[in-house]
């Protein structure tokens, strides 16, 4: 996959649209102040590819600049030839969608939902989103730790960057599992023990105990329907007897409701001859108003045109204030202007003179920075002397550190494993008499565990028996000589006396027995557990001692290939340090030799570059080095010389422009002054006409408005009594309407009050049936006493209750036996369940056995760390101009050296620069081989690559190894964008982007290119 180019909008401080193109671009900076939004680019293209990045995860709404509604990106991108296109925006994702470009450049859709999207991005690229995150966007730090780090760090990393913590929770299942499996057989166990009741001789008796109960049901069943007939009798002569005196009740209610009819009739009739006396005094009090309307509205015109003759005096007496004001301003304006000239020409004459100034200044600047440019590169070649030398001895110094640390670490090594050899001696027969002690333990716990089973089934079997005792014992009960055998149906001659047994003691008895058993179980699981441990520490011990042996050997060989002896590995490296520190002296005067002239150039490289573009293009050619002080001083005195020319010059034309456009704004004023003029004299004439057309007038103001004032209050006075004549009109009718509803109300109830006297007589003839029918069914169902409708139900509800009891005894017992049967069945399934829980508990063990850290998963961190060894051994050959290759030894990176003869040594030993360049060639590795080696595909050929930071800790020595192994990388056809706040890195790679943060937004700028005017961004945010 490689970047074309990336537009962005709303997305984190990238406020407004900002586009980056990378279609042109080998080896590239993108460069900025911390916090300006580097690395949001980075997080921009992954989120536009997979919706999440990886600080945030899919919680990208946080990412929205703060303030607005959305953020939207689009990126570009080509693979293996092809062009493609991705949108995303947020919230919502609602313009997700991935396009591809056609031959004759059109833009064809290929997914238009986000997760579609993502789903054919992946198999585009071949990478997933943990997969692009380590191998594209390279974790610089990680891999510095994974070259230099210790064992338990690697396989850390590797085990995060290979997604292994998959196998270990593998094998965390795999062992739950078995858990899981191992404790559900023994439940079924469990459970098969209490079922062991359900016998064939208990089922037998089961079977007789519910054929007795099913006919003794039958037979209450029988009489139930007498019962019923003889409750609805007794219900519907109390429902009689009731309702008889119901009408009795409801007769006299009626009677009482005709009386208070006639009463009601009485009182309306009085409330009409109210109403209609009421009516007629409001009549005569309207007549003695005497209201005159016509009267009214003509005095209300009169008033309204005495007010229209005020109000159109008071707008001729502001026509005319108003007149008076504009002409005042005009002569103002005129003056102000003539003014303001004269200010515009002096401040112009000033403008010319302060620009000769900065022209005369600039010319002494550029002689000084000439000076200072020319003495500047001699310090530096003085600098590059001083720095070649210091560069001899350190290496001479770091051959003879290196041979010391080598022999030291050998005679540390060697001391180390033979301490590890005497310990590993003791362990191995330590761990040997811990086996043999484990052995006995478990040979005993195994002899226990047999001694529980067998007195757990004999307590089962007293149990067994005496369970059988018991319902023999049940079915005795009740039963007399001459009774039918509830088993056999045969008439019994004689009953044996029976003890009966002690169920109680024998199921106390079972429970001890179990419980011993259990603990037997555990004691021999334990003892089990113990004795493979014991093997396995033994097995591990005699290992050790073998390793310590071939390491002693292997160490001692060491030491006699290097031409030392083994026992003199202390003084070789003591001679080799004493060297090393001579070197380190050498190399201390030179960088103090080379930090001097270096410092003074880099002082005059400040201040010259401080003058910005003012000088661009200035040749050195023409001036001689000088004393660096001198020339510095000079340069400084220029510099603030032509500032201050510069500033005086630009005051000069800001003053100019302030004078010429204060004149322009008078002689606007003069121009608006005069139109307020005209416009006052208009409107004086327009108020004057207007006061004219209205004519003079000599009616008496005040008693018209008097006489208007009267006439309203006797207007006011009229209205009211209108309104009260309604409202007695209202009440009369209404009084009307009352008297004919009592009219009819008496009407309705005597009728009511005869009816309910007819419906009394026929309910009480209803009754006394209702009587003769209990009699008859009481004396059906042969009930003993006098016929009482009030106790037939009582004697329905316990039959009731008495023949539920007998169904729940049957239907109970017919439980038991269908129980007693499906446990039969279901102990037999339960055996089978728990022999399948026994086998899955073994093949989990095999396997969780296998995923072991010290097995599969560190099998496969070793033969990764081999297969990226070999990857990068090659890169970094390259990267290092065929000096060093990395190989692996002891679970530990190593470089062989080819300057040196191939000397193979530590990662430890390499200088600041050649780190990085090991820990870039080993992360390029695994960018290239991570889809292999992790599982997700073979390997692939990546065009692109960002490294982000990784710079900060370099001396300017590494930087340059750094960025010459940056230059080479990207000689072929790789992208190398490189993300960096340092500016020492930005200036050396010949290509940047920067990041320019203005408060709260950021923006792109490429140095040197010229922005395109009238381009809008492609990019659009749907609101």
């Amino acid at each position: 996959m490689r970047p074309l180019r990336l537009e962005v909008r709303g997305f984190t401080s990238f406020r407004e649209p900002a586009t980056l193109d990378f279609e042109h671009r080998r080896l590239f900076a993108i460069t900025g102040p911390t916090g300006a939004g580097k690395s949001s680019l980075l997080d921009a293209m992954t989120w536009a590819l997979y919706g999440q990045v990886p600080r945030v995860g899919r919680e990208t709404r946080q990412l929205i600049t703060h303030g607005a509604k959305a953020m939207a990106v689009q990126f570009e991108f080509s693979v293996r030839g092809d062009r493609y296109r991705v949108s995303r925006q947020a919230p919502g994702n609602l313009g997700a969608r991935l396009e591809q470009q056609r031959a004759d450049g059109a833009w064809e859709p290929l997914e238009d939902r986000a997760r579609e999207v993502t789903r054919r991005i992946e198999d585009l690229l071949g990478l997933d989103f943990a997969t692009f995150t380590k191998t594209v966007l390279l974790p610089q730090g990680a891999f510095d730790t994974f070259l230099r780090g210790d064992e338990p760090q690697r396989r850390d990393i590797l085990t995060r960057l290979l997604g292994l913590e998959r196998y270990v929770q593998a094998g965390q299942a795999a062992n739950r599992s078995a858990s899981n499996s191992r404790r559900a057989a023994e439940v079924l166990r469990e459970e098969i023990e209490r079922l062991d009741a359900a016998t064939p001789e208990a089922i037998a008796g089961l079977e007789r105990g519910h054929a007795a109960l099913a006919a003794h049901f039958e037979v209450l069943d029988a009489r139930t329907g007498l019962l019923v007939a003889l409750a609805d009798h007794a219900r519907a002569t109390i429902e009689a007897e009731s309702a008889a005196g119901r009408a009795a009740t409801a007769s006299a209610e009626a009677t009482r409701d005709a009386e208070s009819a006639r009463d009601a009739l009485a009182r309306d009739e009085q409330g009409r001859a109210a109403s209609r006396d009421e009516r007629d005094r409001l009549d005569a009090d309207r007549a003695a108003v005497g209201y005159d309307e016509a009267e009214h509205r003509r005095l209300e015109r009169e008033t309204q045109m005495l007010d229209q003759r005020e109000a159109a005096r008071r707008a001729v007496d502001a026509a005319e204030a108003e007149q008076c004001r504009a002409v005042e301003a005009a002569e103002q304006a005129a003056e102000e202007a003539a003014r303001l000239g004269g200010e515009t020409d002096s401040a112009e004459r000033a403008r010319a003179q302060a620009e000769v100034a900065s022209r005369t200044a600039l010319d002494t600047l550029a002689a000084a920075a000439a000076a200072a440019l020319a003495t500047e590169r001699e310090l530096g070649e003085a600098a590059n002397a001083a720095d070649d030398r210091r560069v001899s001895a350190e290496l001479a110094a770091a051959e003879r550190d290196e041979e010391a640390r080598r022999l030291t670490a050998l005679d540390e090594r060697l001391s180390a494993r033979q301490e590890v050899l005497a310990a590993a001696g003791r362990e191995h027969d330590q761990a040997t008499a811990a086996q043999t002690a484990a052995q006995g333990a478990s040979d005993a716990a195994s002899e226990r565990l047999g001694e529980a089973e067998e007195r757990r089934a004999e307590r089962a079997a007293a149990l067994d028996l005496a369970q059988r005792q018991d319902a023999a014992m049940t079915l005795r009960q009740g039963l007399q000589p001459g009774d039918p055998c509830p088993v056999c149906g045969e008439p019994i001659s004689h009953i044996d006396p029976h003890i009966p047994p002690e169920l109680d003691a024998a199921r106390t008895a079972l429970d001890a027995a179990e419980a011993s058993l259990r603990h037997a179980r555990n004691e021999q699981s334990a003892g089990a557990t113990t004795l493979g441990a014991a093997e396995a520490d033994a097995t591990r011990a005699a290992s050790a001692v073998e390793r310590a042996n071939a390491d002693l050997d292997a160490i001692r060989a060491e030491a006699a290939q290097s031409g030392v002896d083994a026992d003199a590995l202390a003084k070789a490296a003591e001679k080799a340090s004493v060297a090393a520190e001579a070197e380190r002296a050498r190399a201390a005067a030179a960088v103090a030799e080379r930090d001097r002239a270096g410092g003074a150039a880099r002082r005059l490289g400040m201040l010259r570059a401080s003058i910005g573009d003012a000088l661009a293009g200035l040749d050195a050619a023409e001036a001689e080095p000088g004393e660096p002080e001198g020339v510095h001083a000079d340069l400084d005195g220029a510099i603030e010389e032509h500032r201050a020319a510069s500033a005086e010059a630009a005051a000069a034309s800001e003053r100019a422009r302030t004078a010429a456009e204060r004149s322009r704004e008078a002689h606007a004023n003069v121009q608006r002054a005069g139109e307020r003029r005209r416009r006052a004299d208009a409107e004086l004439d327009r108020a004057r006409e207007h006061l004219s057309s209205l004519g003079d007038a000599d009616v008496d103001a005040d008693a018209v408005r008097a006489a208007l004032t009267a006439t309203q209050q006797q207007a006011e006075r009229h209205r009211k009594i209108e309104a009260a004549l309604a409202t007695a009109a209202q009440e009369l009718a209404a009084a009307d309407a009352r008297v004919e509803a009592a009219g009819a109300a008496l009407a309705r109830a005597d009728a009511t009050s005869t009816r309910r006297a007819d419906e009394a007589t026929g309910a009480l003839a209803l009754a006394e049936d209702a009587r003769r029918g209990l009699a008859e069914a009481w004396a059906a169902a042969a009930v003993e006493g006098a016929p009482d409708a009030t106790r037939a139900p009582r004697l329905l509800d316990e039959h009731r209750v008495a023949v539920a009891a007998c169904e729940r005894e049957r239907d109970l017992a017919a439980q038991r036996l269908e129980t007693a049967r499906a446990d039969a069945e279901r102990a037999e399934q339960m055996r089978a369940d728990a022999a399948t829980y026994d086998g899955n508990a073994e093949l989990a063990d095999d396997l969780a056995h296998e995923l072991r850290r010290d097995r599969f998963i560190a099998y496969v961190q070793r033969e990764a760390m081999y297969l990226l060894a070999a990857d990068a051994g090659e890169r970094l050959l390259a990267l290092s101009s065929g000096r060093y290759r990395l190989v692996v030894r002891d679970e530990a990176f190593w470089v062989v050296d080819g300057f040196n003869g191939d000397e193979r040594r530590s990662v430890k030993t390499l200088s600041g620069g050649e780190t990085f360049l090991a820990s870039l060639a080993l992360a390029l590795a695994l960018s290239e081989r991570l889809p292999e080696i992790a599982g997700r595909g073979g390997a692939m050929s990546l065009e692109s690559l960002f490294l982000d930071e990784g710079f900060g800790a370099l001396d300017q020595d590494s930087l340059d190894t750094a960025i010459g192994g940056l230059e080479t990388l990207a000689g072929g056809q790789r992208l190398v964008g490189v993300i960096s706040h340092i500016p020492e890195v930005a200036e050396r790679l010949p290509d940047r982007v920067e990041v320019v943060k203005n408060g709260a937004t950021s923006r792109l700028v490429t140095p040197g290119a010229v922005p395109e005017a009238g381009v809008e961004p492609s990019l659009t945010v749907t609101p």
